[in-house]
């Protein structure tokens, strides 16, 4: 049987490991689905209600009404949501259909919405943007990977943990996928993190031209993701204290029995 120690050694980073796991994945799933909370789970949102229709639409006659654009569009991992502001309320009135490896591109986002005697070419966002979105895109695949790649491990981790009652070794192994997770998570909360910080600072930027602004809002996914990072680090660090720490089998009393050689007696020779 597995020792007291061992087994409390083991049990709290499997718990760590555990909570990284469940963090990581609602922060991942953010945005995929028309459904509370994870409608209200995204990276960055992007409010077009006081477009400037004379700035975007440069060189277009148009009104509010022809253009056919939600209110509010809030980008996640795999795809993106849209809705209303009602009354500083963001509603959500439904989700893209979710894609891996799914790529930031504003222009592309709102020109789906767009009516049908207007396209892409139609629409103009402020240049810096403009220029941002190639990098965008490939920001956008870092943060998926990184981020799948860092819950995968998380749960690869919390498998390991559970055989490690019994095994140094696999509390080893546990560590080496730990620290995979929390580099995975760190990547993609930081990637995630400047990279939409930026694109809010550009939109904002030129609020007063386009009437478009960014925010990254309730910072629902930026709670998640880094408390997932932070949360993974010290699974981590307890694992570590696992690889050395606490008997893998109780201590048992050893019953060493003597092999005892017959009795001869003595037996006394006649002598003739």
């Amino acid at each position: 049987m597995v020792s007291c120690g061992r087994f409390f050694v083991v049990l709290i980073p499997l718990i760590f490991s555990i909570g990284a796991l469940v963090l990581g994945a609602l922060a991942c799933a953010g945005s995929t689905k028309n459904m509370n909370p994870v409608n209200q789970i995204y990276m960055f949102r992007l409010n077009v209600t006081d477009i400037n229709l004379s700035s975007v639409f440069s060189g277009v006659s148009i009104q509010a009404s022809d253009i056919g654009l939600s209110d509010i569009y809030s980008i996640g991992m795999w795809g993106y949501c849209k809705g209303d502001n009602d009354n500083g309320n963001y509603q959500v009135k439904n989700c893209s259909s979710p894609k891996a490896m799914y790529l930031f591109d504003p222009v592309k986002i709102l020109s789906e919405d767009l009516d049908s005697n207007l396209s892409m070419n139609d629409l103009k966002l402020p240049d810096k943007i403009e220029n941002y979105i190639k990098t965008a895109k490939i920001v956008s695949k870092i943060i998926f990977l990184t981020t799948i790649i860092g819950v995968v491990g998380s749960f690869v981790t919390a498998v390991l943990i559970l055989l490690s009652f019994c095994s140094h070794a696999v509390s080893c192994i546990a560590t080496i996928f730990g620290i995979i997770s929390f580099l995975g998570l760190g990547i993609g909360a930081a990637a995630s993190t400047g990279a939409y910080s930026i694109v809010k600072k550009y939109f904002n930027d030129a609020t007063s031209e386009y009437g478009i602004s960014g925010t990254l809002s309730n910072y629902r996914f930026y709670g998640l993701i880094w408390a997932a990072t932070v949360v993974a680090l010290i699974a981590c660090f307890l694992n570590f204290f696992a690889i050395c720490c606490g008997r893998t089998a109780s201590r048992r009393t050893k019953v060493v029995e003597v092999e005892k050689e017959p009795f001869m007696g003595y037996q006394e020779r006649n002598v003739v």
